[in-house]
């Protein structure tokens, strides 16, 4: 299931860090029609989208599009979206976890083999 704009606009502004009141100055947009946009009440127009898309050009085709695209610079830790998104890279770190923890077991005794077992269930659990 995709994510909406709005969901990815409002992502984005809670994961900023930045006062309303702060963005709602710097973009010339009212502070209220903010809130009530991000809280749900009023439908993301054109002028937020222009303004988030420069304010945070790296993910502006992401937000738009509610895509990854294989070149841009999305970092997990910046970009945690909601539904697919977060799902995907989610589960490439998990494999990418995985794929580090099998190569440091390689030729492992079975003792070691089931701590590496235990580890995985670990992250699992995560």
């Amino acid at each position: 299931m995709s994510s909406t704009i709005h969901e990815r606009f409002t992502h984005l502004v809670r994961r900023s860090g930045e006062s309303i009141q702060d963005l709602a100055s710097e973009s010339g947009i009212d502070y209220r029609r903010w809130v009530n946009v991000i809280n749900g009440r009023a439908r993301l127009t054109a002028d937020f989208i222009e303004f988030a898309s420069q304010k945070w050009m790296r993910f502006s085709l992401w937000l738009v599009l509610g895509e990854k695209f294989e070149n841009d610079e999305v970092c997990i830790n910046d970009l945690a979206s909601p539904n697919e998104f977060d799902k995907e890279q989610t589960s490439w770190k998990l494999e990418k976890m995985l794929d580090e923890l099998q190569t440091e077991y390689e030729g492992k005794s079975k003792d070691e083999i089931l701590e590496l077992i235990e580890n995985i269930n670990k992250l699992k659990n995560k």
